[in-house]
């Protein structure tokens, strides 16, 4: 495995960081949106449609690692924790789904019209720019899985709306 966690800013990840963008601190931090929301991701400078903002090592098993405790809901129980900060992950071997929480990225706020999208790669997920996103703008993904979506995208679903 080529990740290592400095305890840090930064990704530490050799294969990912060569390339431009995705460093906290640099492009992005985390931030208090408001008392809604809570803290959310805030691009620190213009990251470009397709850049790529963050790859962060993901926690298969998250109820072990101390800084879980520090994701919303505050005083609630790790497994809801999980549960609402959690990632869709097809393991590659077994095909199945999984959820996987990344500390930093598990920040991003939903949007309905998203201006990032994530993505699983091998132990590793990716946070890609949408659009152009200006500086000081929230980053925001949809919290809708594909699986989620495919339950409602059926040829039925569709045709009852649309007509």
């Amino acid at each position: 495995k080529d990740w290592k966690f400095s305890g840090g800013l930064g990704q530490g990840h050799k294969t990912w960081c060569a390339l431009s963008a995705g460093e906290e601190g640099v492009d992005w931090e985390v931030r208090h949106i408001s008392d809604e929301k809570g803290l959310g991701l805030v691009a620190l400078r213009s990251l470009q449609e397709g850049s790529r903002i963050m790859v962060e090592h993901e926690l298969r098993d998250p109820w072990e690692h101390p800084r879980i405790v520090d994701l919303y809901p505050v005083g609630e129980s790790i497994a809801r924790k999980v549960a609402l900060n959690g990632f869709s992950a097809r393991d590659t071997f077994a095909g199945k789904p999984e959820t996987v929480v990344c500390l930093r990225m598990s920040r991003a706020n939903h949007a309905c019209d998203p201006n990032a999208q994530e993505c699983h790669v091998e132990g590793v997920m990716l946070l890609f720019a949408l659009r152009t996103i200006a500086a000081g703008e929230e980053i925001e993904i949809d919290y809708t899985t594909r699986e989620q979506l495919a339950l409602f995208l059926t040829p039925e679903w569709s045709r009852d709306r649309l007509t």
